[in-house]
């Protein structure tokens, strides 16, 4: 089996409370966040991991949107965050109370995401090539860790 190790660019998901097709509540953990991110449902959890990366600046976004001020045109070049809050150890450690995942966006090529993930339960790697396929991933995986 491919072994993944806790890498600075994972996001450590930990799901608290799982019913199929209905709920979702937990928490986001990244060693250059300073605080966890908790949702409520998977839209929230989606809109809130772009949100993460953006603020960390990685993986980069191939689209980007192109501003004007004052009648003139703008590339605004994002600096990425540096900055460590946590050990890759320490997000490793998070837990969640249903399943826990570590999941690495590699691209975010022709406005989808692409990466791995890892369900820490059952160690059990998958690559996925869209954010639908990450929500089908985890919400498979949560049934299996259920049953």
């Amino acid at each position: 089996m491919l072994e993944m190790k806790f890498q600075d660019t994972a996001i450590c998901l930990c799901v608290d409370e799982f019913e199929p097709g209905q709920k979702m509540v937990g928490r986001a953990y990244h060693s250059f966040l300073e605080r966890q991110i908790e949702f409520i449902g998977i839209e929230e959890l989606i809109l809130k991991m772009e949100d993460l990366i953006e603020q960390i600046g990685y993986p980069g976004n191939v689209y980007k949107l192109r501003m004007f001020h004052n009648g003139e045109f703008s590339k605004e070049r994002r600096k990425v965050n540096t900055r460590r809050y946590y050990s890759q150890e320490q997000i490793a450690e998070k837990k969640g109370n249903i399943g826990s995942f570590s999941i690495v966006i590699g691209n975010r090529k022709d406005v989808t995401w692409k990466g791995r993930i890892r369900s820490i339960e059952n160690n059990n790697v998958y690559c996925f090539y869209s954010e639908l396929e990450l929500i089908r991933i985890i919400e498979n995986e949560l049934d299996k860790i259920g049953k």
